[in-house]
């Protein structure tokens, strides 16, 4: 049995600003109606899986999310929460509102 921890982060998106935006349009998986949105972060055991996730370019899941995120204008406290999630040891970083 695999077990995947998932941080939970609570945020204000404010007036459908830039990061729900995003969110809207990359989240591994939504709740729109809720405001829920969550994004996978990756797992070193699952090491075959990101490297499809990620067409094989040898880059973690994470920092080819991270990277998307700030050339789309997310703002930089919500790719800081994204990647404290990550250094948590999450494997989804679940933003809610």
């Amino acid at each position: 049995m695999k077990l995947d921890s998932i941080a939970q982060i609570e945020w204000d998106f404010g007036d459908e600003n830039a990061d729900w935006k995003w969110c809207m349009e990359n989240a591994t998986f939504s709740h729109r109606e809720a405001c829920e949105f969550m994004l996978y972060i990756g797992d070193a055991a699952l090491e075959a899986l990101d490297f499809v996730l990620c067409q094989g370019n040898g880059i973690p899941y994470w920092e080819m999310f991270s990277t998307k995120m700030r050339e789309d204008g997310c703002s930089a406290e919500f790719i800081a929460a994204y990647l404290e999630a990550k250094d948590a040891g999450a494997m989804f970083a679940l933003f809610w509102s």
